[in-house]
């Protein structure tokens, strides 16, 4: 029996651990937006959603001031994060540039307010 539960730990276990940032998680903002936000040190990732409309994006992290750019979507932003707090955000859109298929959300000089929900 103690072979079993052994076995059984060695295979329930993650091999591999990472500290999580303390901005991680599931964040929600106005117009039905919500967003993951994935911290690696000095490195963000942000994953946005809206509709059935999504766009990656990377950028890095400096105090609790971030700037992310679009690695992947249907239009090209730039975006300024301000985290004033471990669940609360101010989101700056610096530029905007339409895509073929799909126009920006909003104008540069919006800015938004995003609650971290998860």
């Amino acid at each position: 029996m103690k072979k079993l539960l052994i076995i059984l730990t060695i295979f329930l276990l993650p091999f591999q651990s990472q500290a999580s940032g303390i901005y991680d998680g599931i964040w929600q903002f106005p117009a039905g937006i919500f967003a993951t936000v994935n911290q690696n040190g000095s490195s963000l990732a942000v994953i946005i959603l809206q509709n059935t409309i999504w766009e990656a994006q990377l950028g890095t992290l400096v105090g609790n001031r971030a700037t992310i750019a679009t690695v992947y979507g249907y239009v090209s932003a730039t975006i300024e994060i301000v985290f004033n707090s471990p669940t609360s955000a101010a989101v700056t859109i610096i530029s905007c540039i339409n895509g073929p298929t799909e126009a920006c959300l909003f104008p540069a000089g919006t800015q938004l307010i995003g609650t971290k929900i998860f």
